[in-house]
């Protein structure tokens, strides 16, 4: 397996299926890629969906429930199972609020083949409105995911010069996020883990590679209530990247002196 897209999801499966129709629709060899859900609420809708991806488009297709085995639902955890079951030689990572165009793969996969000290990055884009009259319905973006350029428009927070939020989509090879002992999960609070994993790979000798030329968008939704904004942003924000930067207390790697982190400790891979 050449490739590895892990996903994390939460109560939220229209959004799933959407992203789940780009991921099924690459140009990327199918038998060269497989797709990970790593679901924290076993919800039926989206296991159904996935259940359809898998059988009708021929996807490799994984998907891991948690079923209240947690009592956080910030996806390190899950990102970190998902890293230690992956398959692919490259490793992908994002959210299943995030929309691409179907050259992903290929974008996250290929500069890695050229390049060995790198980590691909995206920055993320802000898709305009809250559904359900967004303007997702405005566009044939599922012929035509290109089409998501003209509806959304960069964040605030992930410019060109600030760079804070470039690990919410990107891939660097699944031996080296073993080494880095995967996402710090001390770092609960959404946002921190995104902040200390930039600022470890970095330390660690990666450089970024930014792939600028595919969308990942951030698909519009009402919060879910297991996320408190108020932990992460404005001052809260910008003073946890500073003692990130300047303390660095939690080291380049993660999870020292755990050796089952990302075990499958009450999680469970489900047959779709």
């Amino acid at each position: 397996m050449r490739f590895s897209m892990i996903l994390s999801y939460y109560k939220q499966s229209r959004i799933l299926e959407r992203s789940l129709h780009i991921w099924a629709n690459q140009t990327f060899p199918k038998e060269d890629y497989e797709i990970l859900v790593m679901d924290g609420g076993a919800d039926p809708q989206a296991i159904e969906y996935a259940s359809y991806y898998r059988r009708y488009y021929d996807l490799n297709l994984r998907y891991f429930t948690y079923n209240g085995q947690i009592a956080y639902r910030c996806p390190v955890h899950a990102w970190n199972v998902g890293i230690r079951q992956a398959r692919g030689e490259i490793i992908g990572i994002t959210m299943e609020d995030r929309l691409t165009t179907f050259d992903a793969v290929e974008a996250l996969y290929e500069p890695h083949t050229r390049e060995s000290n790198i980590f691909c990055t995206v920055l993320p884009w802000l898709i305009n409105g809250l559904p359900p009259n967004g303007v997702l319905g405005t566009v044939k973006w599922r012929e035509n995911p290109r089409l998501l350029w003209g509806v959304s428009r960069p964040t605030t927070i992930a410019s060109q010069k600030k760079r804070e939020n470039e690990t919410v989509m990107f891939s660097l090879p699944r031996e080296t996020m073993l080494e880095l002992g995967g996402l710090d999960e001390r770092w609960r609070d959404y946002g921190y883990w995104m902040l200390s994993l930039y600022q470890r790979m970095l330390t660690y000798g990666l450089c970024p590679h930014e792939v600028s030329w595919i969308v990942n968008a951030h698909h519009p939704h009402h919060r879910h209530g297991t996320m408190r904004a108020e932990l992460y942003d404005g001052p809260a924000r910008q003073e946890a990247w500073r003692k990130i930067r300047e303390l660095n207390n939690h080291g380049v790697f993660a999870n020292v002196g755990n050796p089952d982190w990302g075990a499958m400790d009450g999680d469970e891979e489900i047959e779709l």
